[in-house]
């Protein structure tokens, strides 16, 4: 897992990172999650092409905890979000050089993933759900007079 590259589950998957938190969207499921500080890192880090590894030596030299468990804690989030099907396995990935530092700039806490379900119902309903890949969405409407009726 520690050189291992991921990538976000598109298109299913989205987000976005605001103020320190990231919203992840699963549009299939229609469950979103919320992590900040350190899960908000990883997450960013995992979409840059960094591998586990590049990630715990970033973050173990950001505090003065022991590294084998910044280690064992960012497996282990990786593992939460790749069970929730968000991210999964880049074979095509090559581990990126650089890493953005986080030194000084988190505290390193356990990183939480925070999943919620209440707009399942909502998003389910959306008709980008019945969208194919050729037509996309919005499928626009044909010219006049192709509509099979009289013009």
């Amino acid at each position: 897992m520690a050189s291992e590259c991921y990538r976000a589950n598109t298109p299913s998957v989205i987000s976005e990172t605001l103020d320190g938190e990231t919203v992840i969207m699963d549009l299939r499921s229609g469950t979103y999650f919320s992590t900040r500080g350190v899960g908000a890192f990883i997450w960013t880090a995992l979409e840059q092409g960094a591998t586990a590894g590049q990630i715990a030596t970033e973050l173990a030299a950001s505090q003065d905890g022991e590294r084998q468990l910044v280690v064992s804690t960012v497996e282990a989030f990786i593992r939460e979000l790749a069970g929730y099907n968000l991210i999964v396995a880049d074979p095509d990935g090559h581990p990126k050089a650089g890493l953005a530092c986080a030194r000084g700039k988190l505290v390193y806490a356990p990183p939480v993933l925070s999943a919620y379900t209440d707009m399942e119902d909502l998003l389910q309903l959306d008709p980008v759900h019945d969208v194919d890949a050729e037509s996309g969405w919005p499928v626009p409407r044909p010219p006049l007079g192709d509509a099979g009726g009289a013009a």
